[in-house]
């Protein structure tokens, strides 16, 4: 590895480009594909995977007792999936049972584990299982005490809740559970939702801070936490009104490994650029494409932006929601409507991403409307 992780990190504290709408499509595609790998399917949602190092369980009991005895172990939670080989390597190891209350939610971390093959469920890209992952078990009530809604339920999505590992001197809005094969499995009880997370395996970089985010939204919510681009540290942003809690985790430093870590970052700007490497830039340094993305809202699309009509296109959701995109090629591609669009804007249109490199003219914006009888209308919008 000729280039160390300081280098590797510099360029993911200023990434010159969004990660393409196609990309994230593929994503969403690959994770529906995937949906019945593990067999646990009370909810499950699974995005590919990435590689990492060696095996890991760890905890505090920093937390408060109300949490040791409120919530289900780790281990049991674990074994509600079926995978009693995950929860056996919980059992083993110490508990964390650290409680945040912020939104209107008491979100609780109740355990990690991290390591190769201690999961029964392993994802399979590209025909290569991965086995090395970190594992987050995360309770998560009302603080009302109003029950959280069963995932077998209508009601149940309405309020998406997002966890990942979230690491120092990485821009959290490119490297998190998304790029680095997250998913998660999902089951409540007593009204207390519970949810095991998972992605490639972090625990290289634990000679930075490395952090456990549970916000509200499907995604990352970059509104919910503020990221120091000089000290590359990731705080929670205090005058968010809604859940955004950040647990710092308790992982050994002696575990990191500069050349994995900078081999994980490399693989993840690969994987959002196509498979290629994206191209150094200044700090601070932003396109003309990104400065014109990011001022660009529902209201005032269409006065920057005009459709390509060659685009547009009437989609109908299948079962779970999905739709399916036809580009000018034939190559289809999709995206969920319920994770990403707001099923309370119908009739209005709405941002879903956007692909783009340095320059203007190579902006693409993918939109969509709802419709009233549940059809969804997509079209690329240019900038004008």
């Amino acid at each position: 590895m000729k280039r160390d992780l300081d280098d590797i990190l510099k360029r993911a504290l200023t990434p010159n480009e969004e990660p393409d709408f196609r990309l994230n499509r593929k994503l969403l595609n690959r994770a529906k594909e995937r949906e019945h790998m593990a067999e646990r399917n009370k909810m499950t949602a699974k995005i590919p995977a990435l590689v990492l190092s060696a095996a890991l369980v760890i905890g505090i009991g920093s937390g408060s007792v109300y949490a040791a005895w409120k919530y289900l172990t780790p281990d049991a939670v674990a074994e509600e999936f079926n995978d009693e080989k995950l929860g056996a390597v919980f059992k083993d190891g110490e508990e964390i049972n650290e409680v945040q209350t912020y939104g209107g939610y008491r979100i609780a971390l109740l355990g990690i584990a991290s390591g190769d093959s201690i999961s029964e469920f392993l994802p399979t890209v590209n025909g290569e299982v991965d086995s090395d992952r970190f594992y987050s078990v995360v309770a998560i009530e009302r603080e009302d005490g109003t029950p959280m809604p069963e995932t077998s339920s209508e009601e149940y999505g309405k309020q998406p809740f997002f966890i990942s590992p979230l690491m120092q001197g990485c821009d959290p809005a490119w490297y998190n559970a998304v790029t680095m094969g997250g998913g998660y499995s999902a089951t409540v009880k007593d009204g207390i939702e519970y949810r095991l997370a998972e992605c490639t395996n972090v625990e290289v970089f634990a000679d930075k801070e490395i952090y456990l985010c549970v916000c509200d939204g499907t995604f990352y919510n970059s509104e919910a936490y503020l990221y120091d681009g000089a000290t590359g540290k990731i705080s929670r942003n205090e005058s968010y009104t809604g859940a955004n809690a950040l647990f710092r985790l308790p992982i050994d430093a002696a575990k990191a490994d500069q050349e994995a870590a900078a081999a994980l970052l490399e693989k993840v700007d690969a994987g959002m650029n196509g498979g290629e490497e994206t191209t150094d830039t200044e700090p601070g340094e932003i396109s003309e494409a990104e400065q014109f993305y990011r001022q660009l809202t529902p209201e005032n699309i269409d006065t920057c932006a005009k459709p390509v009509e060659s685009t547009r296109q009437t989609l109908t959701p299948d079962a779970d929601g999905w739709v399916t995109v036809r580009d000018d090629e034939g190559d289809e591609t999709g995206f969920n409507v319920d994770w990403a669009l707001d099923s309370s804007q119908t009739g209005k249109r709405q941002i879903v991403g956007a692909g783009y490199s340095d320059t203007l003219d190579s902006l693409e914006i993918e939109t969509a409307v709802i419709n009233a009888d549940g059809t969804v209308e997509y079209v690329v919008y240019v900038p004008r």
